[in-house]
């Protein structure tokens, strides 16, 4: 770390274990993401790979045979074992249950990236999964239904200028329930080589109207809006950013804005629990 470092030295740990999300098998794509729509962001994990050159079977055979079996013959006993995605509901304080059968991703297969978007604009996030060898998956939440929202959301887009169209590195801050914040940082590169839809997504469980929203522009320019109600697309605007900002470094100085993520830590009570249907 260099001296002096506006964040300060930081410290990573392995919780996984702690987490309850350890060994997830050969894994590829982390979505992490509110698939439920409680407050909390989720996480899915793809798995598979066709061929595992590390399995130890395969590994003493090769040792065993090496010298009186073709190549083609040693490629073709190469294990092929198709493995189902992972599903993981966040609970706060760091802590996540596995909830793989629950939400439906119980379908074997050879996964790696994957995207999330609302395909079917009834406010929750569905899923596509591209498979190796196989046909993509396409899974729809049901969390919420086209007649019936039953856990809370809001969604914005991002118009920026003419030379950054998708408003890319902008942040959106939200504030609800006196206490609450969300933030997110408009860049749509998820997982393993994939994309999402360049819009933010915030789910608020039965909270209906957000006490102010902030979007932070790249180059030093803010807009705030007040008591926006939740179930919408919201358009924000870069032309609309009539404040500027500079927030404080560690050390006192002023400085540039660098987005990240931060959960919320204190649990909503949101109604239903959210599910995916193949």
């Amino acid at each position: 770390m260099k001296e002096n470092d506006s964040i300060g030295d930081p410290i990573f740990s392995d919780i996984s274990f702690f987490a309850g999300m350890a060994e997830t098998d050969w894994s590829w794509t982390p979505l992490v993401q509110d698939f439920d729509n409680d407050g909390f962001r989720d996480i899915i994990v793809t798995n598979g790979f066709p061929r595992d050159v590390t399995d130890h079977d395969f590994i003493a055979f090769r040792r065993q045979s090496s010298s009186v079996a073709s190549k083609e013959y040693m490629l073709g006993e190469i294990p092929q074992v198709k493995l189902h995605n992972y599903a993981f509901h966040n609970t706060g304080n760091l802590a996540f249950e596995n909830v793989t059968d629950k939400w439906g991703l119980t379908i074997p297969s050879f996964s790696n990236g994957a995207a999330y978007a609302d395909l079917d604009n009834d406010g929750d996030l569905d899923m596509i999964v591209n498979n190796i060898n196989d046909k993509a998956l396409i899974y729809e939440n049901t969390t919420n239904g086209k007649d019936k929202t039953s856990a809370n959301y809001l969604q914005i887009k991002f118009n920026g200028d003419r030379n950054n169209l998708n408003g890319l590195g902008a942040i959106a801050e939200i504030y609800y329930n006196k206490n609450q914040k969300q933030v997110y940082e408009n860049t749509p590169y998820r997982g393993y080589l994939s994309s999402i839809d360049p819009k933010a997504f915030f789910g608020l469980g039965n909270v209906t109207v957000i006490d102010s929203v902030i979007i932070k522009w790249p180059g030093n320019k803010k807009q705030v809006l007040k008591d926006v109600k939740a179930n919408q697309l919201l358009a924000a605007d870069i032309k609309n950013a009539n404040h500027e900002y500079l927030d404080q470094r560690s050390d006192g100085k002023k400085c540039l804005v660098h987005g990240n993520y931060k959960l919320v830590r204190n649990k909503l009570s949101a109604p239903g629990n959210g599910f995916y249907r193949f």
